[in-house]
């Protein structure tokens, strides 16, 4: 690849590289094909650069697809490259990113370009839960290539980009002018691909943040690589009501450090990180609220989880245990929501979250911040699924409805019931703490220490999952 046709490429790894820390691999090789006269279209590169560097210090392996070269299309020898650096990679326990602005599959190379990508998949699967495969998505990015991106753990999208398996225009009925599927506000919103959406320069720094702190591989665990030297006995200054999750999280964290993922898919959920003694924890929370940069609402779920909510979850703790990150959930869901379309998936999420809670090995701390009812409660980290450690808040209710309705269902069957009674001796978090169902019953400023301490007792956890290949959800 000549210089000047890779300088789209190049320029955006050395972005996100240390300066003078990327060394180039494979520069010289060439497209095979030379059908159709790809010889005067192709370069020496094949339309790929790889190679490696340093991240913030980290070793990372890194390769991008130049647009210029035939769209950025990924063909035979191209993908050779980027096989290699999974081999590598493999080998050395480093993460990988990926710089995508390709149309996909390079149709002048057919089954050879087919077979090339295909095997990328292979390798991209076959280190899923070994190394963090991180995807940046530039320009247009469709078909085969989108795919290239979802294998990955973490996508970043600019702003202006496209992202789609199928061209809107493909869709029945519909066009780009009225609906544009592939725009990075449809995707970020709409699906759970994509983590950040900002300017070319916002994703990546975004990614620069992400791997100064996330685990590269799955040997290295949850201990961060550099410390805020924050006091673990703090007091956090945390106040009802708690349905508005980022406030509450940046008071618990080292130094207010929150790193949120997919904000605007299923925003009843939130996933992110946070840190608790130099120690990074995943964090799965209910959220109520959502506010805009000015303060105003602009979202509110009533307390209810949807079935995209939980897919969210799900995908989460799958990576969390993988790389031994030690989960938190914060509890506070008033039930399931209720819509034809989550009718169609809530049982079968609600299975699959429960399958990945249950299993999952790591550290588990829940953390119920408000009333907590049904199903919803369960499938969230509950005592019944295995949690390690549960907190919870004094005078929220933990039961399978709220008090009121419990009451007049109980009513109706004749039985006296005082409510206060009831919610004191059944639905309380003092009713559930009596049972055993929660270990503390902690105050809102408290809660920085008591997580810091529960998960200084949970760092010899050895938990050996029983033998089997895998689940079946």
């Amino acid at each position: 690849m000549s210089g000047e046709s890779k300088n789209i490429a190049l320029s955006r790894i050395n972005q996100i590289v240390d300066e003078n820390s990327f060394l180039e691999l494979g520069s010289e090789v060439n497209a095979r094909s030379t059908d159709f006269s790809l010889n005067k279209k192709s370069k020496t590169g094949d339309g790929v650069v790889t190679g490696y560097g340093l991240v913030d210090g980290i070793f990372t392996y890194i390769y991008a697809t130049d647009p210029d070269v035939l769209a950025g299309s990924i063909g035979e020898m191209g993908a050779k490259k980027i096989i290699r650096l999974y081999e590598m990679a493999e080998k050395n326990n480093a993460p990988i990113i990926s710089l995508i602005d390709s149309r996909g599959l390079r149709l002048y190379e057919a089954s050879d370009s087919l077979n090339s990508i295909s095997t990328i998949y292979k390798y991209q699967s076959k280190l899923s839960g070994v190394v963090t495969q991180v995807a940046l998505v530039f320009g247009t990015c469709g078909g085969a290539g989108s795919i290239l991106t979802s294998l990955c753990d973490f996508v970043f999208m600019e702003k202006d980009a496209r992202l789609f398996i199928n061209s809107p225009d493909c869709i029945k009925n519909n066009t780009k002018d009225k609906l544009d599927t592939a725009s990075s506000d449809f995707v970020f919103e709409n699906t759970i691909n994509v983590d950040y959406v900002g300017s070319e320069n916002d994703i990546i720094a975004k990614v620069k943040e992400l791997i100064s702190f996330i685990p590269s591989d799955n040997y290295h665990g949850a201990i961060m690589p550099f410390s805020f030297n924050d006091d673990s006995n703090r007091v956090c200054d945390i106040n009802e009501p708690y349905d508005e999750v980022e406030p509450m999280l940046a008071q618990i964290s080292d130094n207010g450090f929150v790193f949120e993922t997919k904000r605007c898919f299923a925003k009843d959920i939130f996933t992110g990180f946070i840190a608790l003694d130099d120690t990074l924890v995943a964090v799965i929370a209910n959220r109520h609220i959502m506010r805009d940069d000015k303060g105003e609402v602009v979202f509110d779920s009533k307390g209810r989880l949807t079935g995209h909510g939980i897919l969210k979850a799900t995908k989460f703790i799958k990576y969390a245990d993988a790389f031994n990150i030690p989960v938190l959930t914060l509890t506070n869901v008033k039930g399931l929501n209720v819509s034809t379309f989550d009718e169609q998936i809530l049982s079968s999420c609600s299975a699959e979250l429960i399958m990945q809670f249950t299993n999952a090995t790591v550290p588990k701390l829940n953390l119920i911040t408000g009333n907590t009812y049904g199903s919803a409660y369960l499938i969230m980290n509950s005592f019944g699924l295995g949690c390690d450690i549960t907190f919870a808040y004094e005078n929220v209710e933990v039961a399978p409805v709220d008090t009121n309705h419990a009451i007049e269902v109980i009513g109706k069957e004749n039985i006296d019931v005082e409510p206060e009674e009831y919610r004191t001796k059944v639905t309380s978090s003092l009713g559930a703490a009596s049972r055993g169902y929660i270990d503390k019953i902690i105050y809102p400023a408290d809660t920085r220490k008591y997580l810091i301490s529960a998960l200084n007792v949970l760092v010899t956890k050895d938990e050996q999952p029983i033998p089997k290949k895998h689940v079946t959800k």
